[in-house]
């Protein structure tokens, strides 16, 4: 429970900046997020100038900027929160309804990646999951909605706890069975366990694939970003309830469970931001999809043609796979070269049969 000497409501911008001008250790706090937030933000410019003129993909280039934006929209938005603590919910209401359509985004990412929605359910029914458990394309409209209703229904929760507040009928301070406040964590809650455990699946079911697109680590990037936007709010307002957090500067006042959610995501986000650009704003996994990687080809002349700026590395170990048709072909060919054209010899339509 909150104590007696901790404000009702979140001061007003005026007397917050009063109150950091009066305390060093608040300028240096202040002075740091607000260094963070502006490095986040030139990176993410300089990153999106990168995705627009080197991912040749419209659509592609589109989601990755969606994805490199999560972090900096959480800096943004979570350093507003610190600066005027009465608007923290509108704040966490604008990086939710981002955060959901950067999930959206991440999920046709990935079906670009399969080379489309038909190739992505025809490849991910070959994995078998969770034991003898085999997607069909059933189990995987499933999936997207189970992901979806999250990113849906999270800021239509927060959008009804800012008219509760404003109303002055949304209590955070106690646990009652008449609160909204319960209701609306517990929903917030489950809703998020069931976005996790959907991603958790289509991970399994893709990262054998996709493993060549670093989907893992892009898997653990999105995750981390749910939990932080959805799960850690929670905790905080536990923690907040039973006095864990005291009542005590920098953040004296019964909601200040959001203003420290608010000063964790910026440091978190800060964390997270470069391993986001190693992996999002780069060509290298981003250019061709599982079944439009280049395979061999002939012509008149047989000989092996890969695309000269395709990089293999990741795709075949750095070099092409090799075939066993393909390299018995390859020495009756080498042979025919060296030796009179005759009517034994294996024409090139013959190649193009085998």
């Amino acid at each position: 429970m909150a104590t007696n000497q901790c404000s009702t409501i979140a001061p007003m911008f005026v007397d917050h900046i009063e109150v950091i001008s009066d305390d060093t250790g608040l300028i240096v706090m202040m002075s740091i997020t607000s260094a963070i937030t502006i490095l986040l933000i030139i990176a993410f410019i300089e990153s999106v100038v990168f995705v627009a003129t080197k991912i040749p993909h419209r659509d592609r280039s589109i989601s990755l900027i969606w994805m490199l934006a999560m972090y900096p929209i959480f800096v943004m938005t979570s350093q507003m929160g610190l600066f005027i603590p009465r608007a923290v919910l509108m704040c966490n209401l604008t990086a939710s309804i981002f955060f959901s359509i950067s999930l959206y985004q991440f999920l046709q990412l990935i079906i670009y990646y399969y080379g489309g929605h038909d190739a992505t359910v025809v490849k991910i029914s070959e994995i078998q999951i969770l034991g003898k458990l085999q997607l069909t394309e059933e189990s995987f409209y499933r999936l997207k909605i189970c992901i979806y209703q999250m990113a849906l229904l999270r800021p239509v929760v927060l959008f009804i706890e800012d008219i509760l507040w404003l109303n002055e009928s949304y209590d955070t301070s106690s646990i009652s069975v008449n609160d909204a406040y319960v209701y609306l964590n517990l929903f917030t809650f489950l809703s998020s366990l069931v976005a996790i455990f959907a991603l958790v699946v289509l991970f399994l079911a893709s990262r054998e694939h996709l493993k060549a697109f670093s989907i893992t680590i892009k898997f653990v990037i999105v995750g981390l970003a749910l939990y932080f936007s959805n799960i850690q709010i929670l905790l905080f307002d536990v923690l907040t309830l039973t006095d864990v957090i005291k009542c005590s500067k920098p953040f004296d006042w019964e909601t200040r469970g959001s203003s420290w959610q608010c000063l964790c995501l910026v440091v978190e986000s800060a964390l997270l931001f470069p391993i986001t650009l190693r992996y999002f704003r780069t060509r290298h996994g981003n250019m061709v999809g599982v079944l439009q990687i280049p395979r061999i080809a002939f012509t008149k002349s047989p000989s092996d043609h890969f695309n000269p700026s395709f990089n293999y590395k990741g795709f075949y170990g750095g070099t092409p796979p090799k075939n066993p048709q393909l390299e018995r072909v390859r020495a009756e060919t080498e042979d025919s070269l060296t030796k009179p054209r005759s009517s034994s010899s294996i024409s090139f339509n013959s190649y193009i049969a085998m």
